[in-house]
């Protein structure tokens, strides 16, 4: 008898970085596979996402060093401040900035 196993349900915790202090973050390869991301409110954060995502948002952060694998679409970079970001995407999108 083969059983097979539901899809795991995904938690949308695990695909965002939410208003985070002076913390090194990270995702490995296989951790996103391919959803979007959310980086929002960060400070004084170093993180890195080894993996590819379908569009990364990065909104309201300061003083964050960020880099972000490939990126399939389009990376919108929002109302950030004296941060540093390195991404390879299809689109950059970027405001007030």
């Amino acid at each position: 008898l083969d059983l097979v196993m539901p899809p795991k349900k995904l938690d949308p915790k695990d695909f965002r970085f939410l208003e985070r202090k002076g913390e090194q973050l990270a995702k490995r390869s296989g951790d996103v596979n391919g959803i979007d991301f959310l980086i929002d409110g960060c400070e004084d954060c170093h993180i890195i996402i080894l993996d590819h995502v379908a569009q990364i948002f990065i909104d309201y952060c300061k003083r964050c060093t960020i880099v972000i694998g490939a990126v399939a679409s389009s990376a919108f970079i929002r109302n950030c401040e004296n941060c540093r970001i390195k991404v390879i995407c299809g689109q950059l999108r970027t405001r007030d900035c």
